[in-house]
Formats: C-alpha cells, structure tokens, sequence
C-alpha cells in the first residue's frame, strides 16, 4: 500500500495501471499481452501509445502523467506503472525513483541498446533484456499467468522475431503477417482483435486480407526501389567514414523493414540503408544479420534501435533532405 493512500483494505481500493508503450508491432503486441495479465483486469489498464522523442516521447508523456498524480494526490488509489519495448531517460527515471513510494508496482520492460545502462540493481524495477527477447515476449514472460502462457507464446515469438530483425527465425513469416495485420488494423483494433485472440492472423477473414496485403505491399516495396535506386540519382548511394557502402531512400513509415530488406538482397554490395522518414522526421537505418550494427549508428545521434535495425530523429529535416550525404549521412561511422 502506498504512503498516500490512508488505511483502507484491498477491497476499498481502485487499481490503476497505466501503460507506456511504442507506437509499432511489438508495442501493440505488449498491449495484448498487459490486457491478459495474471495480476489485473483489462478494465484497469489503460494505454498510451509513445515515440522515442518529440511531442509524443516517453519522457514528455510520462512527465505529464507524473505531474498528474502529484497535482491530483488522489485517495483509495493503487497505482501501477508499466512501460514495454520503450524506456525513458536517466532524468525521468530518477524522478520514477523519487516517487517509488506513490505506486504499488513499477515494472519497466525494454531491450534497445539505449537503454543497457538502466538495468541491474540501480532500479530493479527496470529490467532489460540485453536484446535477447523484444519488449512482447518480455512482457508474456512477465505479466501473463502460467495457464495462459502457452495460448499466447505464438503471438510473443513472431512478434520477436520481426520485431528484433531475426530473417532466419522460423517464426519470421508469421511476424511478417503480423506486421502487414497491425498496418491494416491499426493499433486500437490490432489489440483487440489479439486480445480476444491471440491467433487471429489464422482465422478466415484475415487469411483472406492477408494476401492482398502483401501484394499490395510488395508492389510499394518494388516501386520504391525502381525510382530511387535503379533509375537513381548519383547520392543515391554513398560511402560513410568508415568507406561502407549506404543505399539512401526517402520513404514513408509503412515498409521500411521491408524495403530494406529487399535493397540488400537486391544490392550485394550495400551495407546497409538509410531511409529518410518525412512524417515522424526520423532517419530509419536497416542492416544484414550479423553486419553492420546500425544500432551504435543511431546512438551516435541520439536515437537507438538493434544491431540490424535502429534510427535516430532529424531535428531539422529539410536541411537533412537537401544535404544528407554532407550534413547528416557523411558522419555515420561506428569508430
């Protein structure tokens, strides 16, 4: 029971479980898998979706919700506080720590190299997975109960294995599927579609959805290559300082994994892609398994991500579009 809250007994309280998460797949994913906890109903976790920085950051949206409780100072509340495949900075973890005594529980599940430095006995409440496991799988592990856990696995390893760029995964394709399914959806419908069940992607109407889906996606994969690459421009690829080869595309947020994973197969040569994002005003970075681990790119510019898949945001897009080689991508070197 936490110190602001007067005597009551468990029954007198009302559970609050706030969620931060990320705005992809495996966010999405960690959702459904926090709406089937063993230690809490649905009806007590409410969501909010995140970005790594901007308007929309965790740090800005957790802020807001900390200056809440304090402002608010609410009575016969348990308050719970979760975050999944996303983690805040030092300076909002620290403010976490000095209101620990607010909150019943406090439970942090991320995995992206930015965040390395958090785990461990500085705050217990924050556990990482050193990227063996994406922020779904963790939070299957974590919140759902022993019955439950064998009726979502499918959901936490595909989500994984897209989510954490693993091609060779046998549970690769599925991932794929989820991904084009969450697109489709969109976020609120995704969870709770997968909520209700977690192996949606195998009923009818979405094995009828999912090829046009894909084929869909294909033929934007494919345009996208053959105006900006095949037919392209001479800073269309270029060298970083450490003499590696960058395809440089200029995309929107929906098939970038997909993108990129087509240019490498396409361009032996290329070590990895550089998509510049126009909406989010992100740069997106793509590599090979075991190649370059663009994850230390993006950290360089404070972003983050995994070793085949990362990004960092683009504090003035229009200066980074028209000189990225010079101005942005000309730097990017892991030395």
């Amino acid at each position: 029971m936490t110190e602001n809250s007067p005597l009551c007994t468990k029954e007198e309280l009302t559970r609050r479980v706030q969620l931060f998460t990320h705005s992809d797949l495996d966010g999405a994913a960690s959702v459904v898998m926090a709406f089937n906890a063993e230690h809490w109903s649905r009806d007590e976790v409410t969501y909010e979706i995140c970005q790594y920085s901007g308007p929309k950051g965790i740090d800005i949206r957790v802020g807001e919700y900390l200056d809440k409780l304090e402002a608010e100072k609410e009575e016969n509340v348990e308050h719970i506080l979760l975050m999944t495949d996303i983690g805040p900075s030092k300076e909002t973890c620290a403010r976490i720590e000095q209101m620990e005594e607010w909150f019943e529980e406090i439970i942090i599940l991320d995995h992206h190299k930015s965040t390395l430095w958090a785990g461990g006995e500085k705050y217990p409440w924050f556990h990482h997975s050193g990227n063996s496991a994406c922020g779904a799988k963790m939070a299957w592990n974590r919140f759902v109960s022993a019955d439950e856990k064998k009726q979502f696995v499918g959901l936490a390893k595909a989500t994984d294995a897209y989510d954490r760029w693993v091609l060779d995964s046998e549970n690769r394709e599925r991932g794929e599927n989820l991904n084009l399914l969450f697109k489709f959806l969109g976020f609120p419908k995704f969870v709770d579609e997968f909520s209700q069940n977690p192996d949606a992607d195998f009923e009818s109407n979405m094995q009828f959805v999912l090829p046009v889906i894909r084929a869909g996606q294909k033929r934007a994969v494919r345009r996208s290559i053959e105006l900006q690459l095949n037919n392209s421009a001479k800073d269309s690829f270029f060298f970083d300082k450490a003499g590696r080869k960058v395809a440089l595309l200029i995309a929107d947020n929906d098939y970038v994994s997909q993108t990129g994973e087509q240019v490498l197969k396409d361009f032996p040569d290329v070590d990895y892609v550089a998509f510049i994002l126009a909406a989010p005003g992100i740069m997106s970075l793509r590599s090979r398994n075991n190649g370059v681990d663009v994850a230390q790119i993006a950290e360089k510019f404070g972003g983050g991500g995994h070793s085949g898949a990362a990004g960092f945001p683009l504090e003035e897009l229009r200066a980074a579009v028209l000189a990225v080689p010079a101005a942005k991508l000309d730097k990017l070197d892991d030395e």
